[in-house]
């Protein structure tokens, strides 16, 4: 946020957040390094409305900027030959490390597809979904000799009885 939109961005982001969001965005370090869920999708959606174009498209680049920013130890795995199920199975394992509540399961269908759903997330929300499939757009942007494509298969906020997505690679 601050990087694309500088000090005039984040304070006009400050002047429209709620209270709660306003205070977590003031602290220079949060305590636990934990914001609620309902913050995150607050945040994403302002941000959204302030600086893209209000249809969560740039929710989905926040999530691939993420992985950017935090690739490190993907990166190195995948260019020591990580494959995708790895990946998953490695992901899944972590969710708990970003969230207090759901899951994420990939269940393998073919060599060179998996099916991703999200689990148990007490409030789904298209922000959330939305910045997961960036966030993977981003890590697999990573691997040197696979190219990943990600559709999302529906989004339980959208109505759909299930969050999910398709990963297929070659």
């Amino acid at each position: 946020m601050r990087e694309r939109y500088g000090q005039v961005g984040h304070e006009r982001l400050l002047e429209h957040a709620g209270e709660r969001l306003r205070q977590v965005l003031t602290v220079a370090d949060p305590s636990d390094g934990w914001i609620s869920f309902d913050l995150f999708v607050e945040l994403c959606v302002l941000i959204d409305r302030l600086f893209g174009r209000g249809d969560h498209g740039l929710i989905l680049q926040m999530g691939r900027y993420s992985a950017e920013h935090t690739s490190g130890v993907w990166k190195s795995m995948f260019e020591r030959g990580m494959d995708v199920h790895q990946f998953m199975e490695i992901a899944s394992g972590l969710w708990h490390r970003h969230y207090d509540s759901g899951r994420v399961v990939a269940a393998s269908n073919r060599e060179t597809e998996t099916e991703l759903t999200i689990e148990g997330m007490p409030l789904p929300h298209r922000a959330h979904c939305l910045s997961v499939k960036g966030w993977l757009e981003g890590v697999f942007s990573f691997s040197p000799d696979t190219r990943v494509e990600i559709v999302e298969l529906g989004c339980r906020a959208s109505g759909n009885p299930r969050c999910a997505m398709r990963l297929t690679w070659r």
